[in-house]
């Protein structure tokens, strides 16, 4: 197997061995200080023994060479107790006065002892001086400082031998099949979701239910099997989606194609009967117009102005026709001007009545201008046609901010309507307002709404009877 395996090349495995390492240390930090606190003590506990000696077992010779002035004896008998670990320095005093002394006294980290030195006269205890020892705790600390270098030095390289083999271990039975793991879901396409995965160099070939790599390769496979099985439903979705689609397409098409055929059929071949009940109507009227009542004339007129009714009807429903049908030629252009051209046009239509047009602020506009112009073209003439008769029509044109999109609105000052009925407002042949003196067939406002549909908008109306309506509506941002 080779090497580069073992290498912490996996985040993973660095984790875990820094874990390790620094888990280890502080193990091995604590320990070190709980044993040498110990050993402190031990030491510590060693020297009062030694004490505990010089005062039971050598205290009585001292006091006899003592008693007796012996002084070298007494620094014999010194010199030799000095040579006991941890000793530095003794000292002999009679009334304050050092007799004879051993040794010398180095650093400040040392324990001291006096004890008193004693004789026995005739029955009588009598203390003859004092004995002086310094024990020193440098050799002691100096011993310590010794251990936690053999301490930490041992464990340090235990614990990197640990660790050297927790990441080989690790490496070799863990890391690597993770890796195996990642790569494959790294490479999945929709192409190769059918490769199940299987693990490199694993010496269980069988997955189990014990081992968590195992479980979680099964999981893997799982989830790539049902991956491919939705990816197939998808595609077989796909393809029937694309033939349904096609299949519509065509239809509608064909649906298209013949309502276009349907309505120029409409228009040329219901115009013609209507050309002639007009004509029919006329000759009468002009060719038998002694004998004709004034009852007969007025049936005449009725029927002419039904006739232009009906002509006028055909045109809206061909314009609605083919507003649902043109292509959206999406442009910049200027509203303002668009809709001060549109008043112009409707002004020769209406020249008994006063329009005023209000734009406070210029307005763009990126839509279809051609049908946008309809549309505007409805919305102004039903301001003019359902206004009153005493006051001068208002038409007010602007935009505003609302639910983060620019609205555009058309205001007038006419009857209104009632709201009650606003839902029927944009539905085809449905007149809000009663008044036959109105001219109108209903299909203007739904071809307005058609237009507004097809560049991906909304238009809705506000009104209060006598009060006027406002017009909103929204026009998509091209894509």
């Amino acid at each position: 197997m080779k090497l580069s395996l073992y290498l912490p090349k996996s985040h993973i495995a660095k984790r875990v061995i820094v874990f390790t390492v620094l888990v280890s240390s502080l193990i091995t930090l604590v320990i070190t200080s709980i044993q040498l606190y110990r050993d402190y003590h031990s030491d510590v506990e060693q020297i009062d023994s030694r004490f505990h000696l010089i005062q039971q077992i050598h205290l009585k010779t001292i006091s006899e060479s003592l008693w007796t002035l012996d002084e070298y004896e007494l620094k014999i008998h010194l010199e030799g107790i000095i040579r006991m670990r941890d000793i530095i320095y003794m000292s002999v005093s009679d009334q304050g006065k050092v007799v004879v002394h051993a040794g010398k006294i180095i650093g400040t980290n040392t324990i001291t002892k006096i004890y008193p030195i004693t004789h026995i006269h005739q029955g009588k205890s009598t203390q003859i001086g004092t004995l002086k020892v310094v024990a020193s705790l440098d050799k002691v600390f100096a011993r310590l400082i010794d251990k936690v270098w053999v301490i930490l030095v041992s464990n340090a390289i235990k614990t990197f031998l640990v660790a050297g083999f927790i990441l080989f271990f690790f490496q070799a039975h863990v890391t690597r099949y993770i890796t195996q793991l990642s790569d494959y879901v790294a490479r999945l396409r929709p192409n190769n979701l059918a490769d199940r995965f299987a693990f490199k160099d694993r010496h269980k070939k069988p997955l189990t239910p014990d081992d968590e790599l195992d479980v979680l390769a099964q999981g893997i496979n799982e989830m790539q099997s049902q991956l491919h099985q939705a990816f197939e439903a998808l595609k077989n979705h796909k393809t029937n989606l694309e033939a349904t689609v096609r299949n519509r397409t065509r239809e509608l098409e064909r649906i298209n194609a013949e309502l276009e055929s349907f309505s120029y059929s409409v228009s040329h071949d219901l115009r013609a009967p209507l050309r002639a009940i007009e004509g029919f109507s006329r000759i009468l009227e002009e060719e038998h117009v002694e004998n004709l009542s004034d009852q007969a004339k007025h049936y005449i007129n009725r029927i002419c102005a039904n006739v232009y009714k009906m002509s006028e009807l055909i045109d809206e429903l061909l314009t609605l026709s083919r507003v649902s049908q043109k292509v959206l030629e999406r442009d910049d252009f200027d509203l303002t001007e668009l809709s001060e051209r549109v008043l112009n046009s409707l002004s020769s239509h209406y020249p008994n009545k006063s329009v005023k047009l209000v734009i406070a602020e210029p307005l763009k506009l990126n839509a279809d201008e051609k049908l946008i112009e309809i549309a505007m073209t409805n919305l102004f003439d039903n301001a003019i046609k359902y206004s009153g008769k005493e006051k001068p029509v208002v038409i007010t044109v602007g935009q505003q901010a609302q639910d983060d999109q620019q609205t555009y609105y058309v205001r007038d000052n006419g009857h209104g309507f009632d709201e009650r009925f606003r839902d029927k407002l944009f539905l085809p042949f449905h007149r809000l307002n009663r008044d036959n003196s109105i001219p109108g067939n209903g299909v203007g406002l739904a071809t307005v709404h058609r237009i507004i549909e097809r560049h991906g908008g909304k238009i809705w109306a506000q009104s209060t009877l006598d009060q006027g309506s406002t017009f909103y509506f929204t026009i998509a941002k091209p894509a």
